[in-house]
Formats: structure tokens, C-alpha cells, sequence
């Protein structure tokens, strides 16, 4: 058996006997909806007792609708009952892993670093939620995985089809476009292609007819009423705390990426001048999740308050994080810079566009909240293992 094929399926056993475990110690078979798993349960049903017109303007929902309709398409298969929904969840955690893992082979040429690097992603605490229980999220991230593998090999309108897709499980997913417009705009002098450029725009297209249906960027309905009712803005709070997790969800890399990020000193110097402003925007929960009762912005700061009483040592977690975050930020966009600068559009100044339009976007959000970064973390991981591996890519096309 050829070796990659064989560390594949080791890991595949591995994953699926992971999720099993995860599942049988969570219940899956008895357990009540758990968190916001009762409403996204309850729009599957509805979507499950027929899809019109009526139905996809206002169902009571904040995200875009394919998640519900696939899984609504499966119950009318296999039953409606949760438990059969949960087990949708855990094939559709496989294939993203199995295809992440295929990805990280792909660009590193190593097993080692593509098993490790897999992994990691299976057993990220939200990542475990996620793979078993109806959230939206992972579809998202399973879509978003099909259009970033068939854009590296050069099939550009497939995978605007595959990103159109996942921008239609989660609407943020929008991030992504800018990047790959950028990048194939800049390789056009050279390859006189608007393939990239024009397969960067046909994701949007879908969701811009939602927008006509609904009269805004989300289903027409009470929440957004709740929700939606502030003036646009960019939140530096929500902006500090997705720098901080760029930092916390990936510090066992930094371990091995030392000298590429934390030895330039201006780099330093201009990230503690920019974090000294989280004293007048410090991470806080959102005036909508502390109307119900939530006082963290997810399982880490959850975490933290449990462990720690103090909110000024939790307040210095964050800064701490948010100051290394910001280190690793400036040092993606320092090489934006120099590939621009030298007329280099390689596959990192892609992934390094893709991080930064994520900080870039995600901020405008009413709701800061640390699942959130999930869509962005296996190109983080990516990004990191090429660091490690140290080894040259190429352009996309």
C-alpha cells in the first residue's frame, strides 16, 4: 500500500474511533438539544415540512439556509429524530478532516506534519462540538475546504461553486472572496486570465439574491429586528478578541515558529503600541448574549472564569494574547507587503491574504464569539505548518 494512502487510513480509523467515543460519551442517542442546537433543530424541522417562498424570507434563523435544508433533505431520508441528525453531523466532520488532511499532504509533501497538523483541527474543543451535534458550522467549513482544493488545482469555477455553497451555510464566509479576487487580479499581467477574478465574484451572486429576498442581509424575521437594530460599524473589541485566539488557538506552533514572528523588533514595538488600546476596547461579551444570560465569549473564557476569579487576571490573559496575536498579524501583513512588492503571488501570499480579510470582515459582525474563528483556523494551521516545513510554494496558477 503506498504509505500516504496508509497514513490516511490509520488516521481515518483514528478520527472515526475519536467521534465515536465523543459520541457515546455525549449521549447523542438520548441527549436533549444542547446550547442553540434546539433552534437550529427546530428550522431543520421546518424546512423538513416543505421549503417555499414564505418559508426561506423568515425562518428564525440569523445565517444563511442551505445547513437547514441539508439537513432537512437527510431526515426526509433517514427520520427526523435527532439523534439520526447527529449522525449527518459526524459525516460531514469526517469528510472535512479526511479533505483537510488531503490538503495539508498536498502542500507539505508531509505525513508527518499532515497527521499532526489534522489532528489538532479533530480535537480543537469547538471542533468536537461541532462534529456531533446540528450546528451549521461545519457544512461551512466543509464547502469552504471544496473550493479552496479545487482552486489549487486550477478549477476555478467549481470551486466558486463550493464557496458559493458555504457562503450559503454561513454568510461571513464572504471573507474569502476579496483574497482570491486580489490574488488573481495581481497574476493577470502575467497570465492574462480572468478565470480567477471571474470565479472570485460568482460566489456572492447567490447570496446577493437572498439579500433582494429579504429586504437586508439576513432572514427577515424577529431576531434581526433584535439584532441589527446598531449602525454598521467595525468593532475593535470583537477585532482584539479573533487576534487573540489567532495567538491562543495556535500556540503549540508558535513553539516551532519563534524566529518568524517574534524577533523583529519593529514589528514588537508597533504591536504594543497598537495593544495598548484594548484598555478602552477590552474583550467583553456582547449586550446580546448577556440578555440571555451568557457572560463569556465561548468556551475559552469560559474556561478562564471557572479557573480564575479575578476578571483583571482574566483581562491580562487576554491582553497578553491579543499583544502576541497582533505580533502574528503584522507579521502576515509585513509579507503581503513584500509579495506585492516583488510581484510574488505565491500560495502563502494567498493564505496570508485570506487570514487578513478575515480580520478584516469578521469585526463588522454584531456578535463577537469564539466559534466564529473556526472557518479560518485550518488555514491558520496550514499557513504555520508551510513555516515549519519550510517549504517554497508556488502560485495557484
Amino acid at each position: 500500500m503506498h504509505t500516504y494512502k496508509k497514513s490516511a487510513l490509520i488516521l481515518f480509523v483514528l478520527i472515526l474511533l475519536f467521534e465515536i467515543t465523543v459520541a457515546v460519551i455525549g449521549d447523542i442517542d438520548t441527549r436533549k438539544p444542547w446550547g442553540d442546537e434546539i433552534r437550529l433543530y427546530d428550522s431543520v424541522i421546518n424546512f423538513g415540512n416543505g421549503i417555499t417562498l414564505d418559508l426561506i424570507t423568515h425562518y428564525r434563523q440569523m445565517s444563511t439556509p442551505l445547513p437547514f435544508i441539508i439537513y432537512a433533505g437527510w431526515g426526509h431520508l433517514f427520520g427526523f429524530d435527532l439523534f439520526t441528525l447527529r449522525i449527518l453531523s459526524i459525516i460531514i466532520a469526517l469528510l472535512t478532516y479526511m479533505l483537510f488532511h488531503i490538503i495539508l499532504f498536498e502542500n507539505l509533501q508531509n505525513k508527518k506534519l499532515a497527521f499532526i497538523g489534522t489532528l489538532f483541527l479533530v480535537i480543537h474543543p469547538y471542533m468536537v462540538g461541532l462534529s456531533i451535534f446540528v450546528f451549521t458550522d461545519m457544512p461551512a467549513i466543509l464547502f469552504l475546504l471544496l473550493g479552496y482544493y479545487t482552486l489549487q488545482n486550477k478549477k476555478f469555477y467549481l470551486s466558486a461553486f463550493f464557496i458559493a455553497l458555504s457562503i450559503l451555510c454561513r454568510q461571513y464566509i464572504l471573507f474569502f472572496l476579496p483574497p482570491m479576487f486580489i490574488y488573481y487580479a495581481l497574476q493577470y499581467r502575467e497570465t492574462k486570465s480572468i478565470h480567477g477574478m471571474v470565479a472570485s465574484i460568482l460566489p456572492a451572486l447567490p447570496y446577493f439574491l437572498l439579500i433582494l429576498l429579504w429586504g437586508g442581509t439576513s432572514p427577515d424575521n424577529e431576531y434581526r429586528a433584535l439584532y441589527l437594530n446598531e449602525q454598521f460599524s467595525f468593532h475593535i473589541d470583537v477585532f482584539f478578541l479573533y487576534v487573540s485566539l489567532l495567538f491562543l488557538y495556535l500556540l503549540p506552533f508558535y513553539f516551532f515558529t519563534l524566529k518568524s514572528f517574534f524577533t523583529q523588533r519593529r514589528i514588537l514595538g508597533l504591536s504594543f503600541v497598537l495593544s495598548l488600546l484594548y484598555y478602552f476596547y477590552p474583550i467583553h461579551p456582547s449586550i446580546y448574549s448577556q440578555d440571555i444570560g451568557v457572560y463569556t465569549v465561548g468556551l475559552f473564557h469560559k474556561t478562564l472564569k471557572f479557573l480564575i476569579s479575578s476578571d483583571t487576571v482574566i483581562q491580562g490573559v487576554f491582553y497578553i494574547s491579543v499583544l502576541f496575536g497582533l505580533v502574528v498579524l503584522l507579521t502576515f501583513i509585513k509579507e503581503i507587503y513584500i509579495s506585492i512588492q516583488k510581484e510574488e503571488q505565491t500560495q502563502t501570499f494567498l493564505l496570508n491574504l485570506i487570514i487578513l480579510f478575515f480580520f478584516i470582515v469578521m469585526p463588522f459582525s454584531y456578535l463577537g464569539w469564539e466559534k466564529y474563528f473556526m472557518p479560518i483556523l485550518p488555514f491558520v494551521i496550514l499557513r504555520l505548518l508551510l513555516l515549519i516545513e519550510k517549504r517554497p510554494t508556488q502560485a495557484l496558477s
